[in-house]
């Protein structure tokens, strides 16, 4: 949307549309408004009646009379602006309520293609900032506006009525008034735009300095940080002052066009008083009338920059509501099938951005009751199938069927009604645990909650709690780890007791154990639901009914197990770079075998006898999810197999741009040219999930080889050939 197509007058038009529900308030308004116009306007006609009838006369009746009726008027004038006050304050608290909930029922239908391009500070500074000041403008511009304009337009009819001769006059120069304050208006309502969308980028910058605090201070960043505010700061200090000194040279061009208009008709209208051609009464009348002129005027030039100011804000909240809502289907509950049979993917593509697709043909079946799993490496497009099954997608090509119906053309929230999720990027309510579960199911009992906690192993830990199931999670479970946040939004999906339940790489943030338990429970649930899980993990899902393989958005292999390792095709070789891991429940730690170790092809010169030394020498450590595990330019000490999780690669080259060069996944492997050279670490790696490694240091395999020289020269071969290939 352009600034310069939205103007005073459609902002205006946009207010109204706010307030007009409320006709009742509106019309008690107006009458105050009415009754305001008409004792300004009759009040100069008072005077000139008590000075040239009552005074030139010495009529006192007459002057007790109007002086009378004046005051009586005053009275009811008094007690309609207190009223038309308070229906105005109701007004106003009313129609922001009514705008919020506009808003607030927007944010519920938006796809969520839109929360993944903007972030929650720019929709939450429409909701703060932005109705604001719209509110600003309700309470102490809007009404003052339509009562000054009208003023203006009543007393320019009546000063025709008192001598035209200079009425003609002032409406000759009134153009003074309003062809340059609206040039510099429309430079004010772009200035205000900018004004507004720079301070959102402040507020996004902000909360960002809030929320990373940990690494900012871990990484001593706190300089870089400040740099970075004080930049963004300054460019809201540039685009408010212009904002603001436009608002208030609109205000400034106004007066002084009222004020020279005003001057020049006093000193015309002495002279023709002198002259005869106005009597004293109506010379006074006609200065009431002209100083009342330029007194609105001077009170408009004081609410235009409030108006202004809203103007931007008006723009951005129109912006937020022509945002495109996926259409609302209605569906009849008893036309929908007791139970989902079978779920249907037929030619199924998507793509979010129109031109690469991240789901291309996707045609599947998946039975009621059964285990199905999409695997593959980050990328494939497991994730983008699991979106579309919730319905927070939908397909560009083809459909999606729940039994015979097409979730496309299904009310949406009768499907969600009987689908349970668990996703990767857990999120939990500043609540307690208690109410946070039963987010899953609003009905549930206080034992169904229990239950589903036992199922998802954290209600022993709950019950060392104080407080129990009355513990406070904090704002997104701050308070919490990330397995437990990850544990409790697993009973939660359980305690909805699902048809379907969708598993999201639900376990990523759960330690083994705990994940291996976790995972019978699922797959003991398979009678009672059917259950689909996305993972990059192969040993969770090794039993189940059908696993999807997939790759750049295609489905590449699809059958059980065993059938698609006898294909020996893309699952066989995941399998093979995953297999040979174990976790021991006895000592909590991974262990590798020998046959696993010997192809990593640094190994694989060394004997199994001498594989099993090297074996011994591993050690396992834990990486939370967004901690840096190397740093590009730091010197290379050790080597890392990933035994749980996953990895990102970025290097940052010369020009400062960062290059995303992959993820490394379970059974993959990084730094192993450290264990025989002394070398920068060329690229930075960070753990995407909660990841575990087994790692070897330098030290150890250099101690190795001094008791094993005939290696040495097979391991000096291997950093040769490195070296020619890198």
């Amino acid at each position: 949307m352009k600034t310069s197509n939205y103007g005073l007058r459609r902002f205006i038009c946009g207010i109204w549309k706010i307030i007009l529900p409320f006709k009742k308030y509106l019309f008690w308004i107006f009458i105050g408004i009415i009754t305001g116009l008409s004792y300004t306007i009759i009040l100069p006609l008072c005077l000139q009646s008590i000075i040239d009838k009552g005074i030139k006369n010495n009529d006192i009746n007459l002057i007790i009379h109007v002086i009378s009726g004046l005051g009586i008027f005053f009275i009811v004038y008094t007690i309609a602006y207190l009223f038309e006050s308070y229906m105005t304050s109701i007004l106003t608290a009313r129609s922001l309520d009514n705008l919020r909930w506009r808003m607030m029922n927007h944010v519920y239908f938006l796809p969520v293609s839109y929360y993944q391009q903007n972030n929650s500070t720019s929709i939450l500074a429409r909701f703060s900032n932005d109705i604001s000041a719209i509110e600003n403008v309700i309470i102490r511009a809007l009404f003052d506006f339509l009562y000054h304009s009208s003023s203006i337009i009543c007393c320019m009819i009546l000063l025709f009525f008192v001598q035209w001769r200079l009425a003609l006059v002032v409406l000759l120069l009134s153009p003074l008034m309003i062809i340059i304050p609206e040039k510099i208006s429309q430079k004010a309502t772009k200035a205000s735009y900018m004004y507004k969308t720079n301070q959102e980028d402040l507020l996004n910058r902000i909360q960002e300095h809030i929320n990373g605090q940990p690494i900012i201070r871990l990484f001593g960043l706190r300089k870089f940080m400040i740099d970075m505010y004080e930049s963004t700061n300054q460019t809201v200090i540039k685009t408010g002052i212009k904002s603001h000194y436009l608002s208030l040279l609109v205000a400034l061009a106004t007066n002084t066009g009222s004020d020279f208009i005003l001057l020049l008709v006093v000193a015309l209208g002495s002279i023709l008083t002198i002259n005869g051609f106005m009597t004293v009464g109506a010379f006074i009348a006609f200065s009431a009338y002209l100083f009342r002129i330029s007194g609105s005027t001077s009170s408009l030039s004081n609410i235009f920059p409030i108006l202004y100011q809203g103007i931007g804000s008006m723009q951005r909240i129109d912006e937020f509501l022509q945002n495109e809502l996926r259409p609302v289907k209605h569906s009849e509950q008893s036309a929908f099938p007791k139970f989902i049979e079978k779920i249907y993917l037929k030619d199924v593509s998507f793509s979010y951005d129109g031109k690469k697709p991240q789901v291309k043909n996707v045609n599947i079946e998946i039975e009621k009751g059964t285990l199905t799993a999409f695997i593959g490496t980050s990328g494939a497009g497991k994730s983008t199938i699991s979106k579309l099954l919730m319905g927070f997608l939908f397909p560009g090509k083809g459909k999606i069927l729940l039994d015979n119906f097409d979730i496309a053309e299904t009310s949406i929230d009768l499907i969600r009604s009987r689908i349970g999720a668990v996703l990767q990027d857990t999120f939990l309510f500043n609540t307690s645990i208690k109410e946070n579960i039963r987010y899953g199911r609003l009905d549930a009992s206080d034992e169904e909650i229990q239950e589903a906690a036992r199922d998802a192993e954290i209600h022993d830990w709950i019950m060392t709690l104080p407080k129990t199931y009355d513990t406070k999670v904090g704002e997104s479970g701050s308070k919490l780890s990330g397995g437990q946040r990850q544990r409790i939004a697993i009973a939660r999906a359980l305690v909805r007791k699902p048809e379907i339940l969708i598993l999201d790489e639900a376990f990523s943030a759960l330690d083994p154990a705990t994940e291996l338990s976790v995972n019978e429970t699922i797959k003991k649930l398979a009678r009672q639901m059917t259950i689909i899980a996305i993972t990059h993990n192969l040993a969770s899902v090794s039993d189940f009914n059908q696993i999807f393989v997939m790759a750049e958005g295609k489905i590449l292999e699809q059958g059980a197990h065993q059938q698609l390792l006898s294909q020996k095709g893309f699952y066989y070789q995941l399998w093979q770079k995953q297999t040979g891991l174990f976790f021991k429940k006895d000592t909590q730690e991974f262990e590798i075998t020998t046959e696993r170790l010997s192809k990593i092809p640094l190994l694989s010169a060394i004997k199994k006898k001498d594989l099993e030394q090297i074996k011994e020498q591993l050690t396992t450590e834990s990486f939370e999810q967004g901690r840096e595990i190397l740093y590009q330019g730091d010197p290379g000490k050790r080597f890392y197999f990933i035994a749980k999780g996953k990895v990102e690669i970025e290097k940052t080259i010369s020009d400062g741009k960062v290059l995303h060069l992959g993820v490394k996944e379970i059974g993959d492997y990084f730094g192993e040219v450290s264990l025989i050279r002394n070398c920068p670490i060329t690229a930075s790696v960070r753990a995407i999930d909660n990841t575990i490694c087994l790692t070897l240091s330098r030290d150890h395999f250099q101690r190795f080889l001094d008791r094993h020289p005939d290696l040495e020269k097979r391991i000096n071969d291997f950093a040769k050939n490195y070296n020619s290939g890198s």
